[in-house]
């Protein structure tokens, strides 16, 4: 006779194999069978009003309203119906017979959801319902932590409260925990990595060249980085690219590993945050040979130029860089509406990481990962100074002289 235990992995099992390969593939199928083959059933329900739909011919906006409303009640349903009751039978056997031990303590972690698991006009909801959902989990499962892996871009646009239906960002933000490293920490993960790759014949202590310099050479790497670990692992990637058959690392081949590394580095912040702002290159021209230390009243409008005469320009950006653009090139181009566009795209720049805010003469520079307090559009007056953070330092050809000096 099968026991109780074994009756309940087998359940679950079986819930794992039926779903966990298919349900999205199952979804997708639906969701675009609905799209191709529901005209049929539309035009039984609606009759001429849908062909026109199709054809462009003018009808009443209500009537195109209910069509679309129709079809995307359909697919909710069929997500809804595919695994309901499956899912609440698991939900009550791993309250009942996994999760019932009160001294044991379990950590579920769900991770890559910036990857392409469902169509980009699903996501956004999905993650935030997954998220509602997870709170009522947190009280049904004792014991069990439950956490999502969310980078900033997503977390905007889930929690903007444009995209998902009354989700407010404030009403979600006890729930997160901003993920940071300390210099110490990352010091220790490089050192460590270091010391795998090469046997242990290298340590990070003695892989740099030692010569009278006022900073060491990890610090003027550790500066070129947002202080994560894939920015870290990057930089040291492009250095021992340029170190092959080197005993020790000079600062000048982590000098010429630089360009590429921030290159890179743009690139990956425009690949990042294209869901939330689009072609982010477009907007950056004015930063190149820029002197550092710059404020508002250093930049021209004529430095925006391409952006007021193209026609189409402006459809390359989205979100909060497209209404600043649209608003300033919509305006009489007076100084008063330049200097509130440059401080929304400052803003947003700053939200990237891209430049550093120093408030006050006596107050450090300030990038998003280290500021003292949060910072907005109001923070960028025309005394400020602007830094450009010093991981496109190179890609920008920065005048590192600063105004004034």
């Amino acid at each position: 006779m099968a026991q109780k235990g074994d009756i309940v992995k087998k359940k679950a099992i079986d819930y794992a194999k039926t779903w966990s390969d298919e349900f999205w593939l199952k979804t997708e199928y639906r969701i675009k069978s609905i799209e191709s083959d529901l005209e049929a059933k539309i035009v039984n329900e609606l009759g001429i009003e849908f062909q026109a739909v199709k054809s462009g011919t003018n009808i009443s906006v209500a009537a195109a309203e209910k069509t679309i409303i129709d079809v995307k009640t359909k697919a909710e349903n069929i997500i809804s119906q595919l695994q309901a009751n499956d899912l609440t039978t698991l939900i009550n056997i791993l309250s009942e017979n996994i999760f019932n031990n009160t001294q044991r303590k379990f950590f579920i972690v769900i991770d890559d959801l910036d990857k392409e698991w469902v169509s980009r006009q699903l996501v956004y909801d999905l993650i935030a319902s997954m998220v509602e959902v997870i709170k009522e989990f947190q009280h049904k499962f004792k014991g069990v932590k439950v956490i999502i892996s969310l980078r900033e871009n997503l977390q905007m646009k889930v929690f903007s409260g444009t995209v998902n239906r009354g989700g407010q960002r404030e009403k979600f933000s006890p729930l997160f925990l901003d993920m940071k490293w300390s210099m110490q920490e990352l010091r220790k993960m490089i050192d460590l990595r270091i010391q795998n790759t090469t046997n242990k014949e290298l340590k990070l202590d003695t892989l740099f060249e030692k010569k009278n310099q006022t900073k060491s050479i990890l610090d003027y790497i550790l500066e070129r980085t947002f202080l994560r670990p894939r920015d870290v692992i990057s930089f040291f990637n492009k250095i021992f690219e340029n170190a092959i058959q080197r005993d020790t690392i000079s600062l000048s081949i982590v000098k010429q590993a630089e360009l590429k590394y921030s290159i890179e580095r743009l690139n990956a912040i425009e690949d990042e945050w294209s869901e939330n702002y689009g072609e982010i290159a477009r907007i950056t021209n004015f930063l190149n040979g820029i002197h550092d230390g710059f404020n508002l009243r250093n930049i021209k409008d004529d430095s925006f130029a391409e952006l007021l005469i193209e026609q189409d320009f402006i459809n390359h950006f989205k979100g909060e860089l497209y209404e600043a653009c649209f608003k300033w090139k919509n305006a009489k181009s007076d100084n008063i509406n330049f200097r509130a566009f440059l401080s929304e795209l400052l803003e947003i720049l700053y939200r990237l990481g891209i430049i550093g805010i120093k408030r006050k003469a006596n107050t450090p520079i300030e990038f998003y990962y280290n500021e003292l307090s949060p910072c907005s559009k109001s923070d960028f007056l025309s005394d400020v100074k602007i830094y450009v953070h010093k991981a496109f330092h190179s890609v920008f050809r920065i005048n590192h002289k600063e105004i004034g000096e």
